[in-house]
C-alpha cells in the first residue's frame, strides 16, 4: 500500500487545483496547457511528485476531472509520481475509478498514487444526488471495492452501496494490487478509518499531530508499524531575495476571494464538520490580525521555517501550493528557485 521512498529522505512535490480566477483568467485551452507544462516543470527541475486536488461547480474552475488530467501529466512525463490530493471518493462510483485510474497507472508505468478524501461542499453532494451523511460508508466501501477490483480476476462484494456477483474489472493496473490508496485526514474518525484501512495519510485543511498521533496508535494497535507508511502535508514556500515585495506581490492573489462565495473557507464553514472549523476559517475582518500561511524569504530563511515546520509536524512527502491567478511564468520562478536553492538541503531525513 505504500510507496517506497528509499533513503531519500522528504519528498517534494507541486500540487495543482487548476483554478482559474476570474481577475486573472485565461482561455481555458491556455490554461490548461500552461498546467501541464508546470507538472512537466516540476519533473526537469527534480521534484518527487505532482498532485491533483478535486472540486466540482466553482465559477473560478477548480479541477473537477482528476484522472482526466492525471492522465495527462502521465503522459507528459516519464519519472516523477503523480497523486490526486484528493479525489473526492464518495462523489463517484467506484468501479468506474477503478478503471480509469488502472488505465492511469498503465499509461505512468506504475507512477500513480490515488488519494481519497470524504468531501465536504453540501452543494457537490446535492447536485449529484449523494446523500451526504453516507460519505464514510461509500469511502469505506469503495476502497473495498477498488482493492478487490485490482487484485482479483474475479470477484463478488455485497455492501450498502455495491452489489457485485462474479466481476471481471480490466484492465488491470501496472502494479500487482494496483496503486497505493492514501487518505485525506481531518479529524478523529478519519484518522482511525485511514488506519483501519491500512492508509497513508495526507492531511487536510487544519488536520494535524493529533490525527497523526491517532492514525499512529491506532495502527501500532493493530500490528502495524507506522513508520511503513507516508504521511503528506501541504506547505506554501516562495523563496526570495525581497520578502517585502513578495509579500506584496502576493497579496492580490491570496486575497481575491476570502470574502466570496467561491471561497472554499466558506464552505468548510457552511459545513461544518469540524468544532475547530469557525476559528480556522474566519473571514479576515474576523481576526484580530492578519493569517499567513505563507513562507516567504532567502533560502536560508524558508530553511529554518521548514525545519521548524517538520520538527512540529513531521512527514514524508510535501507538497507545496502556489497562489492561485499568480502568472504562469511567477509559478514556474517560484518553483525553480525552491527546487534549486531549497529542496536539497530540506530534504533532510523523513521521521
Amino acid at each position: 500500500m505504500s510507496t517506497n521512498r528509499g533513503d531519500q529522505g522528504v519528498r517534494y512535490g507541486v500540487v495543482f487545483n487548476c483554478t482559474n480566477p476570474k481577475p486573472w483568467f485565461k482561455p481555458w485551452d491556455r490554461h490548461y496547457e500552461q498546467v501541464l507544462e508546470q507538472a512537466a516543470a516540476a519533473e526537469a527541475l527534480g521534484f518527487d511528485h505532482v498532485w491533483l486536488t478535486e472540486h466540482h461547480f466553482l465559477e473560478h474552475g477548480y479541477c473537477p476531472s482528476l484522472l482526466t488530467m492525471a492522465a495527462a501529466f502521465a503522459a507528459r512525463t516519464s519519472r516523477i509520481t503523480i497523486g490526486t490530493w484528493v479525489l473526492l471518493l464518495p462523489l463517484h462510483n467506484a468501479l468506474r475509478v477503478a478503471e480509469d485510474a488502472a488505465v492511469v497507472d498503465l499509461i505512468s508505468k506504475g507512477r500513480f498514487i490515488l488519494g481519497v478524501g470524504l468531501g465536504y461542499r453540501r452543494e457537490e453532494f446535492e447536485v449529484l444526488g449523494i446523500p451526504r451523511e453516507e460519505r464514510p460508508s461509500r469511502m469505506e466501501e469503495g476502497i473495498e471495492v477498488l482493492r478487490l477490483a485490482w487484485s482479483e480476476e474475479r470477484f463478488s462484494y455485497s455492501g450498502r452501496h455495491y452489489q457485485v456477483e462474479n466481476l471481471t474489472v480490466t484492465p488491470k493496473p501496472a502494479r500487482a494490487g494496483g496503486p497505493p490508496i492514501w487518505m485525506a485526514v481531518r479529524g478523529k474518525r478519519p484518522a482511525r478509518r485511514a488506519a483501519r484501512l491500512g492508509c497513508p495519510i495526507a492531511l487536510a485543511a487544519g488536520g494535524g499531530m493529533e490525527e497523526m498521533q491517532l492514525w499512529r496508535d491506532e495502527l501500532t494497535a493493530r500490528g502495524q508499524d507506522p513508520a511503513g507508511l507516508e504521511v503528506l502535508v501541504p506547505r506554501n514556500v516562495y523563496v526570495t531575495d525581497d520578502a517585502e515585495a513578495t509579500a506584496e506581490e502576493l497579496r492580490p492573489y491570496l486575497t481575491w476571494d476570502r470574502e466570496g462565495a467561491t471561497d472554499l473557507a466558506v464552505h468548510y464553514r457552511e459545513a461544518n464538520d469540524h468544532p475547530r472549523d469557525a476559528q480556522l476559517f474566519r473571514r479576515p475582518r474576523e481576526m484580530s490580525a492578519p493569517r499567513s500561511l505563507q513562507i516567504v524569504g532567502d533560502p536560508e530563511h524558508c530553511l529554518r521555517e521548514l525545519a521548524r515546520q517538520q520538527s512540529e509536524l513531521p512527514a514524508t512527502d510535501v507538497c507545496l501550493t502556489f497562489a492561485n491567478g499568480l502568472p504562469h511564468e511567477r509559478t514556474l520562478h517560484y518553483m525553480e528557485r525552491f527546487a534549486r536553492e531549497v529542496m536539497p538541503g530540506a530534504r533532510g531525513s523523513a521521521p
